[in-house]
């Protein structure tokens, strides 16, 4: 199963949270060819897949971001590591109708850039 690869816009927040590859894919590069190389202007950004992304989040700023599927609603979640607080928690229908798993992890992922000052 191939890993479904972050929007243009998820990407471009992503980089200017801190987010970027060190080896960025080319076809066959880090690893397994996991990211879409997209050109803007000079500069290139790089959109990895949600995992690695969520991994980086993880490692990098303590964030958990994930979908929780309970017997009432899928709802979005973001804690921390420190003390496993919930940042964010929110129904899914709340803010997307009708949505794609890739699209509700895209919305999870910007909104746990967004909670990165």
């Amino acid at each position: 199963m191939k890993e479904d690869i972050v929007s243009y816009e998820l990407a471009v927040l992503a980089k200017k949270k801190g987010f970027d590859l060190i080896e960025p894919c080319t076809c066959g590069g880090y690893p397994d060819c996991i990211c879409d190389i997209v050109r803007q202007d000079i500069k290139y950004i790089y959109k990895p897949t949600h995992g690695l992304l969520q991994k980086w989040l993880g490692n990098k700023h303590g964030l958990y971001a994930y979908i929780d599927y309970s017997k009432e609603d899928v709802v979005i979640v973001v804690r921390n590591n420190i003390d496993n607080n919930e940042l964010l928690r929110m129904a899914v229908n709340e803010f997307m109708s009708k949505s794609t798993i890739p699209e509700i992890l895209d919305e999870l992922l910007m909104k746990t850039l967004n909670l990165i000052i």
